[in-house]
């Protein structure tokens, strides 16, 4: 079974699989396309949308879902962010750094604490909930402190961010440019894990130069990534720095 035509028309960007105990199924498939959401829930699509449902949903344009530590599944639009409380889409205002730009649609993400992170052009911003606080509690971090040796490329700053599916570790792909060699960009991934960030450049893998704008597979491990090429695929262990073709 497909999502509906106002869904899967010109364009579908993700779907997802959903966790619902005590439902007849277990779970829910979410849909998100360029004209809408579509849920399979309980053997039927069920559609939301921003033309003849109340539901709160902020646009039709929809990016990407992700899901937090309570269950609760986070939309990235066009028109900002919502979460879905069991039967409203809420729109989150995210505090935005002093200056700050803008989220870019499509860059969400669930880390493996459950926490949910997202981007803008210069900045990572982490939503969470500490045990001593139900209401959940705002990080933010700029480009400039997770790697302050060179700043980010203005043209395609930030590729992808994108949570490991075997074990959870987030990373992030973006382009920085080198003031001392004409701002000549070069690859940088980022991974978040135990609460801190590690930053890969081409100067520690030469292999990453060879990336282009597909995205990114991790691999089994936290320390390997599978990356697709126009001439195949191209194995980084992160550990060793060692790379593969």
């Amino acid at each position: 079974n497909y999502p509906p035509y106002e869904v899967g028309s010109y364009l579908l960007r993700d779907i997802i699989e959903i966790n619902t105990p005590g439902t007849p199924t277990g779970t829910e498939i979410w849909a998100a396309g360029n004209n809408g959401i579509s849920v399979w829930r309980s053997g039927q699509w069920v559609s939301y949308n921003t033309y003849d449902n109340p539901n709160g949903l902020i646009s039709n344009d929809i990016y990407k879902f992700a899901v937090d530590s309570k269950g609760q599944i986070w939309v990235s639009t066009a028109a900002g962010l919502c979460r879905f409380n069991g039967s409203q889409f809420e729109t989150i205002m995210v505090p935005l750094s002093p200056g700050g730009k803008p989220l870019l649609p499509g860059k969400l993400a669930a880390a493996s604490d459950g926490s949910i992170f997202m981007a803008s052009s210069d900045t990572l911003y982490r939503f969470y909930y500490p045990i001593d606080n139900q209401e959940g509690q705002w990080q933010s971090w700029s480009f400039s402190s997770i790697y302050p040796d060179y700043p980010l490329s203005t043209y395609y700053p930030i590729y992808q961010l994108e949570t490991e599916t075997l074990n959870g570790q987030l990373w992030l792909k973006f382009q920085a440019k080198d003031p001392n060699n004409n701002n000549q960009t070069f690859n940088v991934l980022v991974r978040y894990h135990d609460g801190n960030f590690t930053a890969y450049s081409e100067a520690e893998i030469p292999a990453l130069k060879s990336l282009n704008t597909i995205p990114f597979i991790p691999g089994n491990s936290g320390d390997s990534c599978y990356f697709t090429c126009e001439v195949g695929f191209l194995e980084c262990n992160l550990g060793s720095g060692n790379s593969n073709n």
